[in-house]
């Protein structure tokens, strides 16, 4: 398949990320199905296992806002982090 589009989004400050909200208004794209979302401490991370998943989830095909959440039953489950990323793949 297509490789996902990777966002990598540096935080306001370190933050336990409970929740993402992700949208794609653009009408001539297609719409993203796959939601994937990582966690670093750190800007460069030491390498790729460094990121830490928190979530994974399929996105519909709709023009509004999509609502993600996060895990959080475990405190552990989802470290304090700077930076997020986001993978999108495949299409609808």
């Amino acid at each position: 398949g297509d490789a996902p589009t990777v966002l990598v989004i540096e935080l306001c400050q370190d933050i336990r990320v409970d929740g993402i909200a992700v949208a794609n208004y653009e009408f001539f794209s297609s719409m993203y199905r796959r939601v994937r979302a990582s966690v670093v401490k750190r800007w460069p991370p030491r390498d790729v296992g460094e990121w830490r998943v928190i979530g994974e989830w399929l996105a519909e095909d709709c023009r509004q806002d999509q609502l993600f959440w996060v895990d959080t039953s475990s405190v552990s489950a989802v470290p304090f982090a700077r930076y997020l990323r986001l993978e999108l793949s495949e299409s609808h």
